[in-house]
């Protein structure tokens, strides 16, 4: 085995592969980031590398030649094994990250929000629940597989007409990504934690749980007071307004955030429109509520 490496170090050809396949390996990693695949691939990938490098070195040690022989059939037969594995993967990655960069017009981020913002209102009119999770850093892939993908422009309209109570999809969450609505009908985790209150329905539940996992934002519309919320860190902000929406959006998605504190904890936040006394409400895992000076010290 270490005349195997000092023969491996000693050509300068083989470091330039193993340089190649090292940034082969990232890009794929890369590619599947956010996907049930990622975590498979890493744990395959490491006990595919580990147990070949071991076991060939050692049969090289010792001159196993049928070993040897069996070893390298079983190396080349898994990488077809991977493709196959993470066939749904590479398919689904393929049409969504293709179509976005090549044929797909960018929509500013700001425009996004706003159509959200409106949906958001007009459905707290009509008291029309919905659940929409906004991805930041933290992927979402998973949950995009858990409803129908759709890969639509963000609209107002679209968006209402997901969450009218005849739609079929109308009781899952729509899940935004990259400017675009990526699926609807999706299902998010619901917050286990004892501390919440009993009032909050099941929407409410999701948003809270999606934010506690993930860094998404999730708007929330309560189908029987039209309230609308926002849940994020697992916190929810409750009693917005489209303009108070759309400010605390605007705030959390657009803002660049500090990597020495977590989102929202520790950072003066200013009054809403509407609000100059800063009394707009949020809710804690107690289900208390706040004002919204306090609120800026409360974390889960």
């Amino acid at each position: 085995m270490l005349r195997e490496l000092e023969r491996l170090l000693r050509d300068p050809g083989n470091l330039s592969e193993v340089l190649i396949l090292s940034v082969l390996l990232f890009g794929l990693l890369t590619f599947l980031r956010g996907t049930r695949g990622e975590g498979m691939l890493k744990s395959l990938g490491f006990f595919l590398a580990v147990g070949f490098i071991v076991l060939r070195g050692l049969s090289q040690e010792f001159e196993l030649a049928r070993l040897t022989l069996v070893l390298d059939a079983i190396f080349q037969a898994s990488v077809i094994a991977l493709v196959v594995i993470f066939q749904p993967e590479l398919r689904r990655g393929l049409a969504l990250k293709i179509g976005e960069k090549w044929f797909q017009s960018s929509v500013p981020e700001q425009q996004v929000l706003e159509e959200v913002a409106t949906a958001a209102a007009r459905l707290s009119k009509s008291k029309e629940g919905a659940l929409m999770a906004i991805e930041r850093k933290d992927g979402l892939k998973n949950y995009v597989t858990t409803g129908t993908v759709l890969d639509a422009q963000v609209k107002a309209d679209l968006l209402a007409n997901i969450f009218w109570p005849g739609a079929p999809l109308h009781d899952g969450a729509v899940i935004i990504q990259n400017g675009r609505i990526a699926a609807a009908g999706c299902f998010l985790p619901l917050t286990d934690n004892p501390d919440i209150s009993k009032a909050l329905g099941t929407r409410h539940r999701a948003a809270i749980g999606l934010s506690e996992v993930e860094d998404a934002l999730v708007v929330v519309v309560s189908e029987e007071t039209g309230t609308i919320s926002l849940a994020e860190g697992g916190r929810l902000h409750r009693e917005l307004d489209r303009e108070s929406l759309l400010t605390m959006l605007k705030e959390l998605y657009l803002t660049p955030e500090d990597d020495d504190d977590p989102p929202g904890v520790g950072a003066e936040v200013p009054p809403l429109p509407g609000d100059p006394a800063g009394t707009a409400t949020s809710l804690n895992p107690g289900g208390k509520t706040t004002t919204r000076h306090q609120r800026r010290i409360i974390s889960t």
